[in-house]
């Protein structure tokens, strides 16, 4: 039987190796987020690997936020108008949403454990 090839059709050979999707140099990873262009990624990888993860920044933040919402006084003032109340008390609710969500999987978590 004759073989027929249509145009941009040949032979394709393709080494397909999981591991270089997750090993980059000596580094293992499973999951790369790129968010954009930084002036100096060493830097940011470093202030991620040693302070915290961006989760963890934006949770201190949220704290803190939460302490200077509640001690201000800001949601009982009668002249804050509707819409800026209404941003306050979101970031209040978001913050104990997620306060919860981690009580329930740390729970979870030491159930494992006692198991």
């Amino acid at each position: 039987m004759p073989q027929v090839r249509l145009p941009l059709s040949g032979d394709v050979t393709q080494v397909i190796n999981p591991w270089t999707w997750i090993l980059q140099g000596n580094r293992l990873n499973l999951l790369t987020v790129n968010v954009g262009y930084s002036v100096d990624p060493d830097l940011e990888q470093e202030i991620l690997e040693g302070v915290g993860s961006y989760g963890r920044q934006i949770g201190h933040i949220t704290e803190a936020l939460e302490v200077i919402i509640r001690r201000s006084g800001l949601i009982e003032n009668p002249d804050l108008p509707r819409e800026e109340k209404d941003a306050l008390l979101l970031l209040l609710q978001q913050a104990a949403a997620v306060r919860e969500v981690k009580r329930g999987v740390r729970a979870g978590a030491a159930r494992r454990a006692a198991a």
